[in-house]
């Protein structure tokens, strides 16, 4: 680290003396909770079934649930990257980044929070957390990935300028090795369980993002072509736009935009399939977005109403990650030795094949001839789409 910042041997974390931590916290007694159950527990992997348990509400959920790192799998992120995590939270990505095994430097803007993403990540050398904002942090390193993971939202908090989110990822772009790119999780304003009623994530009013009417001092989200406009302004001039679907908070499937166009595919069977899998969501909605989906993406509109966004930036396109794939879908809310990832995509004979991967693979399960439950993870197998027994019973129910 710089001569500027201080390690505190008692936390872990670096700090310049003066540091101001950012308004923004789930509470103190939340924050209290989480750090007590990180300290205290044995086990702090990224698909941890010991912190799974403490998944009791929203913020431990948030915190501490294993769909988390779910946004940064498709990425093979190695030992071989430098990684800038801006937004480290309680250090849930934190803890996935270093277990990948990455050099991993952790930009969290409250103490607190920086001192329980320390904790999360205490025995991983490989991971810096560091007590700072983005706007007053200065490095001469230059980094291959930099992570905004819920975070372009907040600008106005760390920034009063005129676009503070142009200046942020001004800022991200300037922190990019030649061949770097940035990986950007984000609400999308005009999302469409937004338009079914679900209240705006940082204000917690129905339609106040759609209709516009966020205030400069105030967190806000952005619909897909504002947000294009605002990566390239900054110099990010090369995208790849993914929807994580029920949201990029806790992801059980992420599509891309070839996944919304390919013919053989149905993305709309993920999108619908995942709705409910967001904790977040009012029980009381204006329609069913279960039967909203599927005519959505027929009409070519999955990537511009998808609830969040997961956006891959580059200062140019030959430093996109060249991986070509049509969805992710993920199996971790379960014991970690059956943790997988189904990957489809589309072969040489242009047919879509689905592989699957084990999570952890050095977790041991008994797949032997006597094995009452086998494990496997098949690979290419043949995609089949129709009709699901599950959908006929929300068509019939509604």
């Amino acid at each position: 680290m710089q001569s500027d910042y201080h390690l505190d041997p008692a936390t872990g974390v670096w700090s310049q003396p003066e540091f101001n931590s950012i308004d923004y916290s789930d509470g103190e007694e939340t924050e209290q909770q989480l750090q007590h159950i990180i300290d205290t527990a044995s086990d702090i992997s990224s698909l941890s079934p010991e912190l799974r348990q403490h998944c009791a509400d929203w913020p431990t959920t948030y915190h501490l649930s294993g769909l988390r790192a779910n946004i940064l799998r498709p990425f093979e992120i190695t030992e071989d990257h430098d990684v800038l995590e801006i937004g480290a939270g309680c250090g849930a990505l934190s803890r996935y980044l270093g277990e990948c095994g990455a050099s991993v430097l952790a930009l969290e803007g409250s103490l607190r929070r920086a001192r329980i993403a320390r904790s999360r990540t205490r025995d991983l050398d490989n991971v810096t957390v560091v007590a700072e904002k983005l706007s007053a942090f200065e490095t001469p390193q230059k980094f291959d990935v930099v992570t905004l993971i819920g975070v372009l939202e907040y600008a106005a908090l760390d920034d009063g300028d005129d676009d503070p989110a142009i200046t942020m990822l001004s800022k991200v772009a300037s922190l990019l090795k030649p061949e770097g790119f940035v990986i950007l999780a984000i609400e999308n304003q005009l999302g469409l369980k937004y338009f079914a009623g679900a209240p705006e994530d940082h204000i917690g009013q129905a339609m106040y993002g759609v209709e516009g009417r966020y205030e400069k001092s105030q967190p806000r989200t952005y619909g897909r072509q504002d947000l294009v406009h605002r990566l390239s302004t900054a110099g990010l001039n090369a995208t790849a736009f993914m929807a994580p679907f029920p949201d990029y908070k806790l992801p059980v499937s992420i599509v891309t935009k070839a996944g919304f166009c390919s013919d053989g595919f149905d993305a709309g069977a993920l999108a619908w399939q995942s709705v409910r899998r967001d904790p977040q969501l009012p029980v009381l909605l204006g329609f069913a977005p279960e039967r909203v989906w599927p005519e959505i993406i027929r009409n070519g509109l999955g990537l511009d109403l998808a609830n969040s966004f997961l956006v891959v930036g580059a200062h140019a396109s030959h430093a996109l990650p060249k991986r070509e794939v049509l969805a992710w879908h993920y199996s971790t809310d379960r014991a970690p030795q059956y943790c997988r990832e189904a990957c489809f995509s589309v072969d040489a004979t242009n047919d879509v094949t689905v592989s699957y991967r084990r999570l952890c693979p050095e977790s041991v399960s008994d797949n032997s001839d006597s094995a009452s439950v086998r494990f496997d993870c098949p690979q290419n197998v043949r995609y089949t789409s129709g009709r699901l027994l599950s959908q006929e019973f929300v068509e019939l129910m509604g």
